[in-house]
């Protein structure tokens, strides 16, 4: 790993959730063992190279939170450093001994059960948070966004790929898809020759400015030319086409195929776009 993005996994952290469903509750004698071992292996992880933290309550674990309607589904939330660190834990660790004879007290999942995704440092994923990436990965899918043991991402892949469905959804006119992908908080500007012509701050404004500014164009089409991501930012240079849908203010015809270069400028706060700043 280069200094470059040494750095920039450093401001990350490696979240995981996966989880479980019981063949009886948890003090059933079925699960005796699983039950009584579970202190041990938590302490475990606890102790292993990259760890951070894991969901738990005052009861030292997680088995009395229910995230999902059925009792016997157990959740498990943790951080860590690195993909190779957790995975060591998984499969080398206690826990792969338990984790080898898992069918002695689970069912078999038949949907998703275990996902990885990248946290900014200091932020703590929740419940839903990671049951999104469970649905997430179900209908795409390892991405940079979530992804698995099987086709793991590092963080300087979640910009460029954030980036790059964000402008996939623009050019589609899926303002349904663009929104999945920005920051709830999320700050746009667009600046034209040095002024500032348009502007949102938070969701609902984001919004009602893409339906509005999707009413103008027949088609359009952003194609990146280049992407540069550093740390928690990105600057991408952009080629423009977009055909109008209704005359301009400013004399220029609906059917007219305006072009030109700019740049955007992106922040990303919680594996999500934060902030995006127009330029022309």
């Amino acid at each position: 790993m280069n200094d470059k993005a040494s750095s920039l996994q450093n401001n990350y952290h490696l979240a995981q959730i996966n989880i479980a469903k019981m063949k009886a509750p948890l003090n059933d004698p079925i699960m005796a063992e699983f039950a009584n071992a579970l202190n041990e292996v938590n302490l475990v992880a606890e102790k292993s190279p990259g760890f951070i933290w894991r969901l738990q309550t005052e009861s030292g674990n997680a088995t009395d939170l229910q995230a999902y309607s059925d009792p016997k589904i157990l959740v498990n939330i943790s951080l860590w450093q690195s993909v190779e660190q957790l995975k060591i834990y998984v499969y080398q660790s206690l826990h792969g001994n338990f984790f080898a004879r898992r069918r002695k007290w689970f069912e078999k999942y038949q949907n998703e059960h275990f996902a990885m995704w990248w946290v900014q440092a200091g932020h703590l994923p929740t419940i839903e948070e990671g049951k999104a990436k469970l649905e997430y990965l179900e209908l795409h899918g390892d991405t940079p966004e979530c992804f698995t043991f099987a086709e793991p991402y590092a963080p300087s892949e979640l910009g460029k790929y954030l980036i790059e469905q964000y402008i996939s959804a623009y050019n589609t006119f899926d303002i349904d898809g663009m929104m999945c992908l920005l920051h709830p908080e999320i700050k746009f500007q667009n600046i034209s020759q040095g002024e500032v012509n348009a502007k949102a701050n938070g969701a609902s404004e984001f919004r009602a400015m893409a339906e509005q500014s999707k009413a103008l164009f027949k088609s359009r089409k952003q194609t990146i030319s280049r992407c540069d991501v550093s740390q928690n930012e990105a600057s991408v240079e952009i080629i423009y086409e977009r055909i109008l849908a209704q005359d301009l203010p400013n004399g220029i015809k609906s059917g007219s195929t305006i072009n030109l270069n700019g740049r955007s400028q992106f922040s990303f706060k919680d594996g999500k776009i934060w902030r995006i700043v127009d330029i022309s």
